[in-house]
């Protein structure tokens, strides 16, 4: 993600990938999501993930993509 906010995060399943978050005021962090399952179809990618601020475990997630 781009623009007034730039933000890294990877899905790899069942690893734990850091990243970050930074915006233009300089608020700047470590990120990280442990991807638990990932399932990939014809039009979708649907992930399941636990998500991790500053090494600190915050919530658990899922994100699906439709194309």
């Amino acid at each position: 993600r781009t623009g007034n906010v730039w933000m890294q995060q990877i899905f790899k399943p069942e690893e734990k990938v850091v990243g970050f978050y930074k915006n233009s005021q300089g608020l700047e962090f470590e990120i990280a999501a442990f991807t638990t399952e990932m399932n990939v179809g014809e039009n979708f990618i649907e992930l399941f993930y636990e998500y991790y601020l500053e090494n600190e475990w915050q919530s658990s997630n899922k994100l699906k993509i439709i194309f």
